[in-house]
């Protein structure tokens, strides 16, 4: 986050895609966000393939 900060970046997003993402990937956003220390304001998508869509 400090690297972020110096940089002057203030928010990000991970638009999702190509592939899907577990909210257990995202844990540690959720853990910095508790804890006071999320610094740049996030936004992430999570997307799950339709049951039986294959893949």
């Amino acid at each position: 986050m400090r690297e972020l900060n110096r940089l002057g970046v203030t928010s990000a997003i991970d638009a999702g895609g190509g592939f899907q993402n577990d909210p257990d990937d995202y844990r540690v956003i959720e853990q910095l966000a508790r804890e006071g220390q999320l610094t740049v304001r996030l936004a992430y998508n999570l997307v799950y393939p339709e049951a039986g869509a294959g893949g």
